[in-house]
C-alpha cells in the first residue's frame, strides 16, 4: 500500500512539469503535448522501477516531496507571463537558459546527494558563505549580459528568500534547484535536441 501511494505521489508530481511547459508546447505548435507528458510519466515510472533495485535513488524520490525551489517557481511564473503576452520567442529563449543552468547545477548536486559521487559532498556547500553566492552572482551576470529574465530573477529571488527565511530550508541548494525543476529542464533539453535533430535531418 505504501509503494502504491508513493507511485501515485510521483505521478501527481509528474503533472507539474506538464503544466509548466504547456505554454511552450502551444507556442511551438504542439497543441496536445501527449508525447511530452508521456515522456515525463515514463521517466517517473522508470525511476520507481530502478528504486526497487537501488536504494540510493530513493533519496532522489523522497526529495520530490520537498518545497519547490525558486528556480522552478521563477520559470513557471515566466512561462505563465509569456503565455498571456503570447510571446513565443521569449518562451523559447528563457526555456533554453533555464534548462542549461538547471542541468549544470542540479546534475552534480543530485549525483552527490544520492551517493553516486560519494567522495564529494556538494550539498554541504549550500551552507557555506562563498561557493553558491559566487555561482549565483555568475548566473546574474549572465542574465544581465544575455538579457535573460530567468537568469536575473532566479538568483535574486533565491537570495531574498534565504535572507528573509521565506523558504523552509537554510541550504541554498534547496532554494536554487529541486528535482521537479531538474526534470523539467531535462525534458526541455531532450525536446530541443530532438527538434534540432529533426530540422537537421530535413535540411540534409
Amino acid at each position: 500500500m505504501a509503494v502504491l501511494g508513493h507511485q501515485i505521489a510521483l505521478l501527481a508530481l509528474a503533472a507539474l512539469p506538464v503544466l509548466a511547459v504547456w505554454p511552450l508546447c502551444q507556442r511551438l505548435g504542439v497543441a496536445r503535448p501527449v508525447p511530452l507528458a508521456g515522456a515525463i510519466v515514463i521517466l517517473f515510472a522508470g525511476l520507481n522501477i530502478v528504486i526497487a533495485f537501488d536504494s540510493k535513488l530513493a533519496i532522489f524520490a523522497v526529495t520530490m516531496l520537498t518545497p519547490l525551489s525558486f528556480g522552478t517557481v521563477t520559470f513557471a511564473a515566466l512561462m505563465v507571463y509569456a503565455r498571456i503576452a503570447a510571446d513565443g520567442s521569449f518562451i523559447r529563449r528563457e526555456s533554453v537558459f533555464f534548462s542549461v543552468i538547471c542541468l549544470l547545477l542540479g546534475t552534480p548536486l543530485f549525483l552527490s546527494v544520492t551517493g553516486y559521487l560519494p567522495t564529494v559532498d556538494i550539498y554541504a556547500a549550500g551552507y557555506g558563505p562563498f561557493f553558491l553566492p559566487a555561482v549565483m552572482t555568475a548566473i546574474l551576470i549572465v542574465g544581465v549580459v544575455a538579457k535573460s529574465w530567468v537568469c536575473v530573477l532566479w538568483p535574486g529571488l533565491a537570495a531574498g528568500a534565504w535572507l528573509t527565511g521565506l523558504h523552509p530550508s537554510r541550504n541554498l541548494w534547496d532554494i536554487l534547484v529541486d528535482p521537479v525543476g531538474w526534470t523539467i529542464a531535462a525534458v526541455l533539453a531532450g525536446y530541443f535536441l530532438g527538434c534540432a535533430a529533426v530540422l537537421r535531418f530535413r535540411a540534409a
